[in-house]
């Protein structure tokens, strides 16, 4: 891949090690251009105590043509088509890659997140609305992951609408794995987007960092389930601090993943019952992180922000699912709510023989945790 030198070494600069976006803008303002950043790492190492070290030319050489073969682009702050939206907020990546339709990042966009293990009626309405949006016109992004964030990608590809999937590691790293032809299909009608390096695998920490950029793509943010503590409030936090919309699908109080949406509309949030919520609460155009804010959307101190997150705050960490989670058992319960769910569609989306879960359900409804209703429907 050919690129000017000046676009070259501002690259390595933000490939250095110990760089992010912020380090960078503060090493562009301080020293004028990336080379004299790079030149002044020595000094800036024994001085604050850093660890600050030069991307080498030859990874970078490699990175640039592997995204040349398949066919992406890279895309900088200063170029035409870098999107608006994300220039406005504090922390905007200096770099973006982009496999698929590059100029898709520049249309108007609504994000859509939530849990990993959905319920069936959650990722139903999740695929509705993904659909409507698209059918007005507007850009579906999320982050690739299992559950809701899968079901607003389909639900916009299945609309023949648009979208975007924003990765927490490097475009070239598909996570979950199980999202190979979903991945490919974003490929072919939408847009794959990170700041990471390829070969990036995501960790905990990477997965904020990919919410910041979900959010600031967007004009609003809609959470359908979530926990109160997990990756999806942290995006909805973020959206609010950039001064984009927040919206939320309210649930039962008896579901843990409606804690977070619920949370949400008791601090201000806009509530999401048909698409037009949405779209009559849309802003008519982005703005900078000051106005057009939810003044009264008062998210939690402790939410880990994009400059400072620790680990072991990420209690629904997209990168790792618990061991407890795996059972057959957990896997049905992670499908049901409060709203009744087709014995046919828990078959389905499970993958459990049918034998097996009609077994399952009968020790499930003996215990008290789930119900059997007429028509074949089953609720907890």
């Amino acid at each position: 891949m050919t690129i000017s030198k000046d676009k070259y070494e501002k690259l390595r600069l933000f490939r250095a090690k110990g760089v992010g976006p912020v380090i960078y803008r503060k090493l562009m303002e301080r020293y004028g251009s990336a080379a004299a950043a790079m030149e002044a790492f020595p000094e800036l190492n024994k001085k604050y105590k850093k660890r600050l070290v030069v991307a080498s030319q030859r990874l970078l050489d490699t990175e640039l043509e592997a995204i040349l073969k398949m066919n992406g682009h890279i895309l900088s702050y200063e170029d035409e088509n870098f999107p608006t939206a994300l220039k406005f907020i504090h922390d905007c990546p200096p770099f973006l890659t982009v496999l698929g339709d590059v100029n898709l990042l520049g249309k108007e966009q609504v994000a859509i997140v939530g849990n990993r293990n959905a319920s069936f009626p959650a990722m139903k309405f999740t695929n509705q609305i993904a659909g409507e949006l698209c059918k007005q016109d507007y850009v579906v992004t999320s982050g690739l992951a299992k559950g809701i964030d899968s079901a607003a990608h389909k639900g916009a590809l299945a609309a023949e609408g648009q979208t975007i999937a924003v990765l927490a590691g490097g475009v070239d790293h598909i996570y979950p794995p199980e999202n190979d032809n979903l991945y490919k299909d974003i490929i072919e009608k939408g847009a794959i987007v990170s700041e990471m390096p390829l070969g990036t695998a995501p960790t905990q920490n990477h997965f904020p960092r990919r919410n910041r950029i979900v959010s600031g793509l967007s004009l609003g943010t809609f959470v359908v389930e979530a926990a109160k503590r997990s990756g999806s409030l942290i995006t909805a936090r973020l959206a609010s601090e950039q001064g984009r919309e927040v919206f939320a699908m309210p649930g039962s109080p008896a579901d843990a993943r409606s804690s977070g949406p619920n949370y949400l509309l008791q601090n201000g949030a806009t509530m999401v019952q048909t698409v037009d919520d949405i779209l009559d609460n849309l802003p008519k155009m982005v703005v900078g992180h000051q106005a057009h804010s939810q003044q009264t959307l008062d998210l939690p101190e402790n939410t880990p922000h994009t400059s400072n997150v620790a680990a072991d705050m990420l209690l629904e960490s997209e990168s790792s699912v618990s061991a407890e989670n795996t059972s057959p058992e957990n896997s049905i319960l992670d499908l049901l709510s409060a709203t009744p769910t087709p014995l046919d569609d828990l078959i389905r989306l499970s993958g459990i023989p049918e034998a097996q879960i009609l077994s399952m359900l009968a020790d499930l409804e003996l215990d008290g945790v789930v119900e059997r209703q007429p028509a074949g429907l089953v609720r907890v």
